[in-house]
């Protein structure tokens, strides 16, 4: 298992510290932004987030989930952002860093 620390003493960051735990992704992990993966059924979500903005350090108004797995090459995020109205999302196509 893999311990992540969050940010250094002495940083900007006013928020309580979070220890994140990775688990060892077993079997291939695609990069399809589909989470169905064993590994990511096995992964335990972290969810415990705050805002930033409008309203730094209070409840989020949507539900956010992340996991976190690693192999011997990579380390992988999967994250689940949920909102009550998808439709409303704006997408815009465009190069990718432009």
């Amino acid at each position: 298992m893999l311990s992540v620390a969050p940010v250094a003493a002495g940083s900007s960051i006013s928020a309580s510290l979070h220890t994140v735990h990775a688990i060892e992704a077993k079997g291939k992990i695609t990069l399809d932004g589909i989470l169905d993966e064993e590994t990511w059924a096995k992964a335990v979500p972290i969810g415990d987030f705050t805002q930033r903005n409008p309203d730094e350090g209070k409840e989020p108004t949507e539900r956010t989930e992340l996991r976190v797995a690693f192999d011997r090459s990579a380390v992988y995020f999967g994250v689940r952002m949920f909102d009550r109205e998808p439709g409303k999302i704006v997408r815009r196509l465009s190069r990718r860093d432009v």
